[in-house]
């Protein structure tokens, strides 16, 4: 042991003052003495050398031999230099951090790293590396985090730019910074890309996907960076996951595209102008099935958790609404607007932690009126599958057109444009339209729509509302 106030060294055995061990186990620590005195002789089972070796080991092999006999504890590889004798074995160099109790480091807390005293960055306490680095200057020529540096002029130069600023890549022949290492950026990140590819390749079972990334990768190098392409490639494995369940007609299958990241199919993304390099088209007018049927596969991924409020009523009607799409009963475009009313239903239930009932849909409608007449396909597969007669939509409240106009004409005249209700108001209000009529206006019926004017062109008749001129009409 060692004495903290005096600094001299203590044999834990017999309490002798020595200056060096002879041996330690653990943190127990031996003197010359104590050492032929404890240690007991044995013979090496392969050369036939005397070792001494403590009574409570049952090592039979010499520190020399021991490696090419005695497998690592914690890697088992033999014939390799012992770093370090554990209660549970021998480890080599490369096992032994991961059987040392580091000091944690002062800024972060890591303790699973090395740490040091880095007395030229003036840190007296333990740091690790990373923490250690990031009070590194940054090199003018290669700009690595280095230290120490060497001032030239106004340039701040590791050792190996120090030494020369440039060398030449061994590989593309090009010059370099010196700081980079033995290749060049470029090099060293393709060579990256290179070791990966045998690796992902391998998650594909077609020839065509794997010729097909194998291509990607070299068109992604060329067409941005190899450093993006060693960052970003992984990001595509699960692209090419998806062509490779259909990799004869993925291009025109929607439940395949759908499978694909959104941003990776947008007008300007990567992977479409790859493919258009490829001469692979992927048709515009499919790209919004996808878009719907990814709304679609959310929806019933929703509707399969067990814990939901009326799990099986929504899961029932996701399987009859999918069935009839595929049979082609309905549009897709049908298809995701009736699972979608039907999934901010159930938000709707789990937010207010209500069940399905008169109540809870009267309310869920009063804050989403638009999706009265996708609701109603709900409602009746609950009245034929699971005889709840007494489920229904409230009544449809009437447009109130002069008390609409009124409220407008009074809070919101020269400042707001009118909504879509408010229109509907002035085409009753103005025009005396059939209610049938407005009912059908939306808002690409409008042609213009301002604070003080309105235009409506439907049916091929144009009606058209001055609203500066309500102002002095009675509505009393």
């Amino acid at each position: 042991m060692k004495d903290n106030r005096t600094g001299k060294l203590y044999c834990d055995e017999c309490g002798k003052n020595v200056t060096e061990f002879k041996r330690r186990i653990g943190e127990h620590r031996f003197c010359d003495a104590c050492y032929v005195r404890i240690f007991e002789k044995r013979t090496c089972q392969n050369c036939n050398s005397q070792f001494r070796e403590h009574p409570t080991s049952n090592a039979s092999y010499c520190r020399r031999c021991r490696p090419k006999f005695s497998p690592c504890v914690r890697c088992g590889r033999l014939d390799y230099k012992v770093n370090k004798l554990t209660p549970y074995g021998a480890v080599c160099h490369s096992c032994y951090q991961y059987f040392v109790t580091h000091t944690p480091c002062t800024e972060c807390g890591n303790s699973l790293k090395r740490t040091s005293r880095y007395l030229s960055l003036k840190a007296f306490e333990p740091l690790c590396d990373l923490c250690a680095e990031k009070r590194f200057d940054t090199c003018s020529n290669c700009g690595r985090r280095r230290h120490p540096l060497t001032q030239i002029l106004e340039e701040k130069l590791c050792r190996k730019c120090f030494t020369s600023k440039t060398t030449i890549c061994r590989i593309c022949s090009t010059p370099y910074p010196s700081g980079h290492g033995s290749q060049c950026r470029n090099c060293t990140f393709t060579l990256s890309v290179e070791r990966k590819l045998p690796i992902d390749i391998a998650l594909f079972e077609h020839p065509y996907t794997q010729e097909y990334y194998k291509k990607f990768a070299y068109w992604l190098i060329k067409e941005t960076s190899a450093s993006n392409a060693a960052t970003k490639l992984h990001s595509y494995i699960s692209m090419f996951k998806a062509i490779d369940s259909n990799p004869t007609a993925w291009n025109v299958d929607v439940k395949t595209l759908s499978l694909i990241d959104k941003a990776q199919l947008r007008k300007d993304s990567l992977v479409l102008r790859y493919f258009n390099y490829r001469c692979i088209s992927i048709p515009t007018e499919l790209l919004r099935d996808v878009s719907m049927q990814r709304v679609i596969s959310k929806c019933v991924n929703h509707f399969q958790n067990p814990n939901i409020p009326n799990s099986v009523i929504f899961k029932g009607y996701a399987s009859e609404v999918l069935q009839k799409c595929e049979q082609g009963e309905i549009k897709i475009s049908s298809t995701k607007q009736s699972l979608s009313t039907a999934n901010s239903l159930l938000q709707y239930l789990i937010k207010t932690k209500s069940f399905i009932s008169n109540a809870s849909i009267r309310k869920f409608l009063a804050q989403h009126p638009g999706q009265r007449a996708s609701i109603t396909g709900f409602v009746n597969y609950c009245h034929e599958h699971y005889d709840l007669e007494e489920l229904e939509l409230p009544q449809k409240p009437k447009l109130n057109a002069k008390a609409v106009v009124k409220l407008y004409l009074k809070n919101h005249l020269f400042t707001k444009a009118p909504s879509i209700q408010e229109i509907r108001a002035f085409m009753v209000f103005c025009h005396n339209a059939p209610v049938d009529m407005v009912e059908q206006l939306t808002m690409k019926h409008v042609l213009v729509a301002s604070s003080s004017f309105l235009s409506v062109q439907i049916d091929g008749k144009l009606y058209q509302v001055d609203l500066s001129q309500l102002k002095n009409v009675s509505l009393m």
